[in-house]
């Protein structure tokens, strides 16, 4: 039961740390465009470390095809949780982000509560 519980946290941490580092990657090699495969890489590479934390921690032996049904059991139990992660961070940037843009990527409206900002810093300082 141990075993199950430390896995599936784990799957939870790595998910979260798997997406923000997907988006540094997109966000520097790719100029902000989405990069797809990296869904499918994040997602087999979090359910072999699930598997093969579950094995040590679960101090069974397995043998042949077995490994591979906890690695594909690990895939199953980590999409749903995954996809819902993906979503939720996805809202999270679109919340945050400074502008609205338009389907041709040009900068449609800043939002006000960055501008009130900015103002606000500038009327205040030192040298002015």
């Amino acid at each position: 039961m141990t075993a199950l519980i430390v896995s599936t946290f784990l799957g939870v941490v790595l998910t979260v740390a798997s997406l923000y580092a997907k988006a540094e990657i997109e966000r520097r090699f790719n100029r902000r465009r989405k990069i797809p495969v990296l869904h499918a890489v994040n997602v087999l590479a979090i359910a072999a470390i699930i598997a093969v934390s579950y094995y040590m921690l679960a101090n069974i032996s397995l043998y042949g095809k077995q490994l591979f049904y906890v690695y594909f059991g690990a895939i199953q139990l980590l999409l749903p949780v995954y996809a819902l992660v993906s979503v939720w961070i996805a809202k999270r940037e679109k919340k945050a982000k400074k502008y609205t843009t338009s389907a041709d990527k040009k900068v449609l409206y800043i939002k006000q509560k960055y501008l009130a900002s900015r103002r606000d810093d500038h009327y205040h300082s030192k040298t002015s």
